[in-house]
């Protein structure tokens, strides 16, 4: 048994204050009264006082979503940040319970800890976004990583969980409703602990890093893509997982000018793609460091590749913040768009620290051993960016990728011509493309059959962008054409949209989820009839019923 250290992130802002922000600080919700209970027992006696008083209870993770999942105005809240504890099976290391306090970064930490012995360095089947969220949180909202294989929650073999009567229930994978409680919102009652089956392989990871030309990945429209030639899909079918982003005009820094609406070609064929790659090593160990320095980023050890970066142009960090200057606005570009950061999603992308800032003089490509934890593209401080703006939609991957390739135009086009028409570059932080097979979980945009794979698009931006709505809107009314093969739509990802940016995103997500909400609301219906769980939000899309509302 490990107790994780506890984490330097405030769960729930100051107790004493009423109010929450979520982490991308677009929305704020008032009157909240917060619990933070230190036993199962306790937590359970909360649910029936709150039940008894006719009181909405709403659990909480890190607030780290962009949509309206966060609790109504006048809600009584409870954080789960004492519960931290991870074990494995005395007879099966790759089974793994994880409480509900458990951050994903901690449970990569712990599951290459030289503490944990047996089975170090198993982890997860696929290589998941590592960063301040908790485990159970990034599962409730079907959130995922990148890799052909089912996402997150797809791996929860086993659950505790509180239903409205404050009953603790177990329930293991022999239940039928499991698949819907193990992704739900937090509409099936509050999970206490989650046991997850992780990959058993111990061996090592090779992750490339990949400065790639924006062509050799994206080829202009009117270039035929067919079985020879088709560079998308060969990045992503060659590797076991990874991901790519691409963070508009990057290469104008180098031009040491201004930006110029009438240089987009040109910073196109000159731009780099920061592409991931991520390859399974078989039999392989893991090395477990080079030259003195960890190659795995953790919450607690340094992640910085010195191979990578050449340090020629090093710049200041803004005085009394951990954040890069750059990622505010560089002063050789023109400062109309004080926003505008070319280089900040490289600089995020590997995981570099912000109080030691590189140059920017990127190297072509870099590649090293790691364990499966390791190998995650996100790895360190994440929660220090201003991306305050996200969208995600899952495709369903047709065989040639072209609607693949279509949705990601989309997203480019639509920023340039807001461009050429209005003077504003809203997609000002990357565009981004990750994979992931067919989920069982009802809720997860990737639901579907075995074998039928998926690819997430997201454009995302810093806060105070100008023209984001306006840019959703576009990007938006054009994704929710572009038919699969078989004739299904993208969806969104339930974390990573919001309705005040794009009010038709709910109607449209009642129509693109409305077999799968039929398939969730019978379950949610039996553990919380009356809604002490659910947001005015959630009543409404999945048209329960709506208690205090």
């Amino acid at each position: 048994m490990v107790l994780v250290d506890d984490s330097d992130l405030v769960f729930g802002d100051n107790p004493d204050v009423d109010t929450l922000t979520n982490w991308a600080q677009n929305q704020k919700v008032t009157g909240l009264r917060k619990h933070h209970p230190k036993t199962y027992d306790e937590v359970a006696a909360l649910v029936r006082q709150k039940r008894a008083e006719g009181a909405k209870l709403r659990v909480m993770g890190v607030a780290h979503s962009w949509s309206n999942v966060l609790p109504d105005d006048n809600t009584d809240v409870v954080f789960l940040d004492n519960f931290k504890l991870i074990t494995q099976s005395p007879n099966d290391y790759s089974i793994v319970t994880v409480q509900a306090g458990v951050l994903q970064s901690e449970l990569a930490d712990w599951a290459d800890s030289p503490s944990r012995g047996y089975g170090r360095f198993s982890y997860l089947y696929q290589n998941t976004l590592v960063q301040p969220i908790t485990f159970v949180g990034a599962c409730q909202t079907a959130s995922h990583g990148s890799g052909f294989v089912p996402p997150t929650p797809d791996y929860i073999i086993a659950m505790t969980i509180i239903n409205a009567n404050g009953e603790i229930k177990f329930y293991d994978s022999s239940h039928p409703d499991l698949r819907v409680m193990a992704a739900c919102l937090g509409m099936c009652g509050i999970v206490l602990d989650v046991t997850v089956r992780f990959n058993p392989d111990t061996s090592a990871t090779m992750v490339t890093q990949t400065k790639m030309q924006y062509y050799d990945l994206f080829p202009p429209r009117g270039v035929p893509i067919n079985d020879s030639y088709n560079p998308l899909k060969h990045f992503i079918e060659s590797h076991a997982g990874g991901a790519i982003n691409y963070s508009p005009y990057n290469s104008a820094l180098l031009r040491s000018a201004k930006l110029d609406v009438n240089m987009i070609e040109e910073y196109h064929q000159s731009d780099g793609v920061w592409a991931h790659a991520v390859d399974n090593l078989p039999g392989t160990p893991v090395c477990p460091s080079r030259d003195g320095l960890p190659i795995w980023g953790t919450q607690h050890e340094p992640f910085y590749d010195k191979d990578l970066f050449v340090p020629e142009d090093w710049l200041m960090n803004i005085p009394g913040s951990r954040i890069h200057r750059s990622f505010m606005g560089d002063w050789r570009l023109n400062s109309k768009w004080a926003n505008y950061s070319p280089f900040m999603g490289q600089v995020v992308n590997n995981q570099v620290l912000f109080m030691n800032p590189p140059s920017f003089s990127y190297r072509t490509s870099v590649t090293y051993n790691t364990s499966n934890a390791g190998s995650t593209h996100f790895l360190r401080y994440i929660d220090g960016i201003t991306s305050g703006l996200d969208f995600e939609f899952a495709f369903k991957v047709d065989d040639d990728f072209g609607n693949i390739y279509e949705a990601w135009r989309v997203m480019i086009e639509e920023s340039e011509n807001m461009w050429r028409e209005k003077d504003m570059i809203p997609l000002n932080i990357f565009a981004a493309i990750r994979w992931v097979g067919a989920s069982e979980c009802p809720l997860s945009h990737a639901f579907g059959k075995p074998g039928e794979r998926f690819a997430m698009l997201e454009p995302t931006s810093s806060h105070g962008t100008t023209g984001w709505e306006e840019y959703l809107k576009r990007v938006m009314a054009r994704w929710t054409q572009i038919r699969s093969k078989d004739g299904s739509l993208p969806k969104p990802h339930w974390a990573k949209w919001y309705k005040d940016w794009t009010p038709e995103v709910i109607p449209y997500i009642k129509q693109v989820y409305a077999a799968q909400i039929q398939l969730i609301r019978p379950v949610v219906l039996k553990q919380d009839p009356e809604g002490i769980f659910r947001t005015s939000t959630l009543c409404d899309i999945f048209d329960l019923p709506c208690l205090n509302c």
